[in-house]
């Protein structure tokens, strides 16, 4: 295993190449401007009064300004997921909505030998919405199993760019969160995440087409996990610990407080800092 800048790496059209699909992301970036800009006339014809209408204009037209950021980044050079060149696999753990972050070792290069095998990962958790209720979320993901547990040097590349800050002047990615699809659930263990509820995580092609094409590469292929997790509501104490951090690693910060704050009573201010103690290296 080796961490690269990604000047150091060139990606070969000959194997296949992974990205955020550009397709899926305009069609819903588009649609997502489309409905938000039309709220403040729609509220205007019906006669609602002009502070209700007039809000929902503004909050239209920041959304027109801000969705195309990150449509923008999924045709930038940097959308890339995962690459099969030679004997290695190449590992972005950059989101190219992020690009506006400084630069850094953000490849991985993967032998052959130091796969044990890849598999589809998927698992089904909750979070709290703004109804006191439950919002149901799905996530699917490719996981490495590696023949080694020796990915501390990965870990520590991965606290890195989560730690980074965004470069001034340089154009934003989604302009208001960081996406992180790479983790480290424990040594020896790689997930990049694939296949989500946002145009953040939607790898194409699907992640079975993904194995399949690895397979044909020379890659073992492991059976398929299906992970149901306990609600959110049910949660306590180190398992609730855990979810927290996930999520925060995860790029979810804010809904990784908000949970805190459901769970345990928590201030703001208390539970952005136990967030932070939890996601310290």
């Amino acid at each position: 295993m080796k961490l690269l800048r990604p000047n150091e790496l060139k990606l070969s059209p000959e194997g296949p190449i992974f990205r955020q699909s550009r397709f899926a992301g305009t069609f819903q970036g588009v649609g997502l401007c489309a409905v938000f800009l039309a709220a403040g006339p729609v509220w205007w014809l019906l006669g609602a009064p002009w502070f209700i209408w007039a809000a929902c204009l503004a909050v239209g037209i920041f959304v027109a300004l801000l969705l195309p950021r990150s449509v923008i980044a999924l045709y930038r050079k940097s959308n890339w997921v995962l690459a099969v060149h030679g004997k290695a696999v190449w590992i972005n753990l950059r989101s190219p909505f992020n690009h506006h972050l400084p630069d850094g070792q953000t490849v991985v290069r993967l032998e052959t030998s130091d796969i044990e095998n890849v598999s589809i990962y998927s698992q089904k958790y909750s979070t709290p919405n703004s109804d006191g209720g439950s919002t149901s979320w799905a996530m699917k993901s490719l996981r490495f199993k590696l023949t080694h547990t020796d990915t501390q040097g990965l870990t520590e590349a991965l606290e890195q760019e989560r730690l980074r800050q965004p470069v001034p002047g340089r154009f934003g990615g989604s302009g208001m969160t960081l996406h992180y699809p790479v983790s480290v659930p424990e040594p020896g263990l790689i997930l990049v995440a694939w296949r989500g509820s946002t145009m953040n995580d939607h790898v194409t092609p699907s992640a079975g087409r993904a194995t399949e094409m690895l397979a044909a590469k020379g890659l073992p292929v492991g059976e398929p996990t299906l992970l149901r997790r306990r609600d959110w509501a049910e949660l306590q104490g180190a398992e609730l610990d855990s979810r927290v951090k996930e999520m925060a690693l995860a790029g979810k910060a804010i809904e990784a407080v908000e949970l805190l704050r459901l769970r345990r009573g928590l201030g703001l201010a208390e539970a952005k800092r136990r967030v932070e103690d939890l996601t310290a290296p």
